[in-house]
């Protein structure tokens, strides 16, 4: 029943659930947390038809729980390369579960849509607001956890969380620029 207590930690006492964690090394509670995250937000897609550009079906709901699971992954190990990068030493194992859990705020946007819809509140507008709360608190709980895990400042972990997250927007801006370039540039060569 370490998964139980893990999560009573995650939620009461963060540094003790990361020192157990770090002890323990239960990645497969990681694992199953980035899934019921990706299967939440599906479900809550399903609920409310709105905010994913997926079909409803048993290919995107394991496709969804798969993007979230990878995409998961390549953030703790690029998160985890970033700080050994800069010297700090912690437990990629412990990181990875903690942010698993911290996707687990995901799940809470499933049973928020079913009482949107109950209430026939569920347009984009309303759920718009819910997502961005549901992001920013799974924001600010990766960034406790890299604290935790690897003993540094809120500052710091911020610093630190944020780098992967620009340096995806900034690949996906260049090439989406560079599309525009070069549609342009056809469309010129198209007319002379």
């Amino acid at each position: 029943m370490i998964s139980f207590e893990v999560l009573a930690e995650f939620i009461e006492e963060p540094k003790h659930a990361a020192r157990l964690v770090a002890e323990r090394k239960p990645w497969p509670l990681g694992l199953a947390a980035f899934l019921v995250a990706g299967g939440s937000l599906f479900l809550s897609q399903a609920v409310s038809r709105h905010f994913l550009p997926v079909a409803s079906g048993p290919a995107s709901f394991v496709a969804v729980c798969l993007w979230t699971l990878v995409s998961g992954f390549l953030l703790v190990a690029a998160l985890h390369l970033l700080a050994d990068a800069q010297g700090l030493e912690g437990s990629g194992v412990a990181l990875f579960v903690l942010v698993g859990m911290s996707e687990l705020v995901w799940a809470l946007v499933l049973p928020a849509s079913l009482v949107l819809r109950a209430l026939r509140a569920d347009s984009f507008l309303t759920l718009l607001p819910l997502l961005a709360l549901a992001g920013i608190l799974s924001l600010r709980l990766k960034a406790r956890s890299i604290r935790h895990v690897y003993g540094v400042s809120a500052t710091k972990a911020w610093g630190l969380l944020m780098l992967p997250y620009m340096g995806s927007f900034l690949i996906v801006a260049a090439i989406g620029a560079a599309a525009l370039v070069s549609a342009a540039v056809s469309i010129v060569k198209l007319f002379h």
